[in-house]
């Protein structure tokens, strides 16, 4: 699969959310009090809320 065919499955608009995911998950990574298996999660759920917020 190519990166354009990945690119245009997703809604221009979310691109903001995968970055800020990715700055979400790299201060979690960071911070010594949150496991490392959570990380995934917390994202995970940050980014649905970030997606219906912004697609309603």
């Amino acid at each position: 699969m190519e990166w354009n065919m990945i690119f245009e499955l997703i809604d221009p608009a979310l691109f903001i959310v995968v970055g800020a995911c990715w700055v979400i998950g790299y201060m979690l990574k960071q911070t010594p009090a949150v496991p490392d298996w959570s990380i995934v999660y917390i994202v995970v759920v940050l980014a649905v809320v970030f997606t219906v917020g912004m697609l309603g």
